[in-house]
């Protein structure tokens, strides 16, 4: 059985990681030992990524533990011009090991992973790894959406529509094809039947808590959890807050991130003078305990954005007691059935938006189905439960290529 065995995989993604001055590598998700169970108690990990060097590490990041993992370091690239350019030192980093390992990982839609699928099809002497991927998001859509990176429509149309066709052919081609959720291999492999429907939760078991609403003297909490960008349409749902605050709403929103539209967003409360009924925390630590605690502090989750993959922070939400309210995109109505486990909104709909969350506020047995339901989902998609179909099906296409 493999398990008994020293099993060694590579995961290939374009993830960054950091380095201290003592040689630790740091990552904004935690790689410890509980991952690498998933697949052998005796499993290690080279994790290939971009590194950038830093003085000391942000208190946003997780120290890599070097008993279970090693990082395969490359150049901190940013643009396609300068990744072209590293196509040697990709493919010698991760052809040094590729014919000792067990399983190559890929994830998708990363350059490196594109480039290792190619390689692999050359890469034909000696030991063959056996080849597993998942499709973390829906890269086509992603390209259309970057105005900010090509200007040009036709030409992120295009770009999109190769992206789809190189995704699909790959998601063909591997031993084991995975995607977080089930729109995206009906958009991208759909003839392709033996696949794992798998998402990348990271919640573990101290992570959950359902709790009765919370006492009604004081605002209801509205909670955003993500990056200050105009596609989580963050900005928007600013404003609704502030409507609803002027209507004689009393609510107070939390917004836990930074990005871009930060200085707009404080800029637009300011004007309206309602600086009290607002608290931005900036980045809290991804999976920390005072992200986990911001949750349990909070009665509804709002994410009004234009287009998502699987986003987490609803899981996360669920699995603390928060109502959640999202737009009705993507995988989001896998995990959100209206009016069961939350509340869906049409995307760039502020009245829909406002309207969610008065539902909340008025109807309280609303608000309790939906956390005692949305709890249950969370349950089922643990970092645990949801992973290990992912490590299965992996460890089964060992065994069988063994």
């Amino acid at each position: 059985m493999v398990e008994n065995k020293s099993l060694k995989m590579i995961i290939v993604s374009d993830y960054l990681f950091y380095k201290d001055r003592d040689g630790n590598y740091w990552s904004e998700v935690p790689w410890d030992k509980e991952f690498t169970d998933l697949f052998s108690p005796n499993a290690f990990v080279y994790l290939v990524g971009k590194v950038k060097n830093v003085d000391t590490p942000n208190r946003i990041h997780h120290l890599v533990d070097s008993n279970y993992y090693e990082v395969l370091p490359l150049s901190n690239w940013t643009g396609l011009r300068q990744w072209l350019k590293l196509i040697p030192e990709v493919t010698r980093a991760v052809k040094k090991h590729y014919h000792q390992v067990d399983v190559v990982i890929l994830k998708l839609f990363y350059l490196n992973s594109v480039l290792v699928w190619f390689c692999s099809r050359f890469w034909k002497s000696g030991k063959q790894p056996v080849l597993a991927s998942l499709l973390v998001g829906d890269s086509e859509e992603a390209f259309l959406l970057r105005d900010d990176v090509v200007s040009s429509s036709w030409l992120r149309s295009g770009s999109a529509k190769l992206v789809k066709q190189v995704i699909s052919l790959m998601q063909y081609d591997v031993d084991v094809a995975g995607f977080v959720a089930e729109f995206l291999h009906r958009k991208f492999a759909p003839k392709r039947k033996n696949v794992v429907i798998s998402n990348e939760s990271w919640l573990k078991e101290w992570m959950f808590m359902n709790r009765s609403r919370s006492p009604q003297d004081r605002p209801t909490k509205i909670l955003f959890v993500g990056r200050l960008i105009d596609r989580k349409r963050i900005y928007s749902l600013t404003e609704t807050v502030i409507d609803l605050i002027k209507s004689g709403r009393n609510i107070h929103l939390t917004i836990v991130g930074d990005g871009v539209l930060m200085p707009a967003i404080k800029e637009l409360i300011a004007t309206h003078q309602l600086q009290s009924h607002f608290t931005l925390t900036g980045w809290l630590r991804p999976l920390s305990p005072e992200l986990i605690d911001c949750y349990r502090e909070h009665d509804i989750f709002c994410l009004p954005s234009y287009a998502e993959g699987l986003p987490l922070v609803i899981l996360e939400a669920m699995a603390n007691g928060v109502a959640t309210i999202a737009t009705d995109v993507s995988g989001i109505p896998e995990i959100i059935r209206h009016e069961e486990t939350g509340l869906l909104i049409p995307r760039d709909d502020k009245i829909a938006l406002n309207q969610a969350i008065c539902r909340y506020l008025d109807e309280p047995e609303l608000w309790r189905k939906c956390i005692d339901n949305g709890y249950e989902v969370a349950k089922q998609n643990s970092f645990v439960a949801a992973r290990s179909k992912f490590a299965k099906a992996v460890m089964k296409a060992i065994e069988h290529q063994h």
